[in-house]
């Protein structure tokens, strides 16, 4: 799924990052999208100012953001 492609983009974009620009990886907030970025490496992807819906790569201006659930939608979150 796509999920999981925008988690191995983020783990090979170094590469392709600058200090001008960013690469950002969206995941949804279903079950695909939260198993894909909390696969980011923990060794490699920290939280970003200790959020728990961005990390970074280290070092580096790559992102991963995990979008949040709407508030009308959160009766169908499973815990």
């Amino acid at each position: 799924g796509g999920a999981n492609e925008v988690r191995m983009v983020l783990q090979k974009a170094k590469p392709f990052e600058d200090e001008t620009n960013m690469i950002i990886g969206i995941f949804d907030a279903d079950t695909a999208g939260i198993n894909a970025f909390n696969g980011l490496p923990k060794d490699k992807f920290v939280r970003y100012k200790d959020s728990l819906r961005i990390k970074q790569l280290e070092d580096s201006n790559i992102y991963g953001i995990k979008i949040p659930i709407p508030p009308s939608k959160l009766k169908y979150k499973s815990d």
